[in-house]
């Protein structure tokens, strides 16, 4: 009885246990420490929430509401984020679909819920997609050099 590796291809299972490998890396590994308050993550959070529920990019109203967090800057009276606006635009979409549903389900919506929702849609997904990307990019490119299956995969997790 031959199998798929030995004429050659690898089987499905050896294809795609990277892909679920990165998937639990991004998923498993973010825990929430309340009295830590991340400031680097938790100021990109505020903007997110800031511009869903305020319009607008002050964050003074979320900490009126969740408390201090650092990384803060302060401009002409208001309070701004200090980091650079990409992640905190990308959870915006993701907080906007999600407020309503955790509503609609019963959901309270607490600093803790919204940070972990960011975490899966503004962080997580795609952080595994590109990651995923450069894994099937490895491959191939490791297929057009004929270098071995593992070599590629495995430079492919490096780069990914």
């Amino acid at each position: 009885m031959t199998t798929s590796l030995d004429r050659g291809r690898p089987s499905l299972w050896s294809r795609l246990w990277p892909y679920a490998l990165i998937a639990f890396c991004y998923l498993a590994t973010s825990p929430y420490h309340r009295g830590l308050n991340n400031p680097n993550e938790m100021v990109r959070v505020y903007m997110s929430k800031s511009l869903v529920e305020h319009g607008t990019f002050d964050i003074g109203p979320v900490i009126r509401t969740w408390g201090m967090v650092d990384d803060k800057a302060f401009r002409d009276g208001v309070l701004y984020s200090s980091k650079a606006p990409l992640q905190s635009l990308l959870g915006v979409p993701a907080q906007a679909v999600a407020q309503p549903l955790l509503k609609t389900f019963g959901v309270p919506l607490r600093k803790r819920t919204e940070t972990h929702v960011l975490r899966i849609f503004a962080a997580a997904l795609p952080g595994i997609l590109l990651a995923a990307w450069m894994l099937a990019w490895a491959r191939r490119r490791g297929e057009e050099l004929d270098a071995p299956y593992w070599l590629s995969t495995g430079l492919g997790l490096c780069a990914a």
